[in-house]
């Protein structure tokens, strides 16, 4: 399978320190016959990743391009170890070892810091991960994370230019990502203000999200530029 290209949206503001928040979740699937979890990674960096998998990485998984992502790649949690390192390094980034959930879809985030350095974060892409989430049938579900490390965001999620009444989730800080949103039928609009106020700090445009599974819809600064942009993520 071949890398996916990411949808990309960008607008000028600058943004500052990001913190790790890994999210990765523990135990087994019983009774579903299930025994591995489904991995991926997006490259929200300026420097091309290697996904590693029990000490090996498949050839649609290395070198994955910044502004890309790997395929998705099934681990035993009970055996694979998951590495993510920056390509030609010797030693990872970080490891997982154990921890992931068989059944589960997760997403590895890397994103930059404003010293350089990388950080990583997970988010499983299941509604057992928002205990009060109902999926609405012919609707799309998403998580949006918060990798700008600039500040703390509340997140509208609406129809194509319609206004913002109330927000999805509140206070959104750097590294973390929002329960499961239900998000209109057809085109849809995501913006983020400044915790409590409606002010538009970022607009992710117009997207259009799988009915089929959650997505995860990264916001992540340029590195580059430092503006932010968006990165649609399909699940596992």
């Amino acid at each position: 399978m071949r890398r996916t290209r990411l949808l990309v949206a960008a607008l000028p503001l600058l943004i500052g320190a990001c913190d790790d928040n890994p999210t990765l979740g523990r135990g087994s699937s019983a009774g579903t016959g299930v025994t591995t979890a489904s991995v991926r990674l997006v490259n929200a960096t300026g420097t091309p990743l290697d996904l590693v998998s029990g000490g090996r990485t498949e050839s649609a998984n290395g070198a994955i391009a910044p502004g890309s992502i790997s395929t998705c790649v099934a681990v035993d949690p009970a055996t694979t170890s998951v590495a993510v390192q920056q390509t030609g390094a010797t030693q990872p980034i970080t490891r997982f070892t154990q921890g992931f959930l068989a059944g589960t879809a997760y997403t590895i985030i890397a994103y930059p810091t404003p010293t350089g350095s990388i950080q990583l974060s997970t988010l499983s892409t299941v509604a057992t991960t928002s205990p009060n989430f109902t999926p609405v049938a012919g609707q799309a579900q998403l998580r949006v994370f918060n990798g700008t490390g600039f500040g703390t965001y509340d997140v509208y999620v609406t129809g194509s230019g319609a206004p913002l009444t109330t927000a999805n989730a509140i206070n959104v800080t750097p590294g973390t990502g929002t329960a499961l949103i239900t998000a209109p039928a057809g085109t849809t609009q995501v913006r983020l203000t400044n915790a409590g106020s409606q002010t538009v700090v970022f607009d992710a445009g117009a997207q259009s999200f799988a009915t089929t599974a959650p997505s995860v819809l990264v916001i992540a600064p340029s590195t580059v530029t430092g503006a932010l942009r968006s990165f649609v993520v399909p699940s596992c």
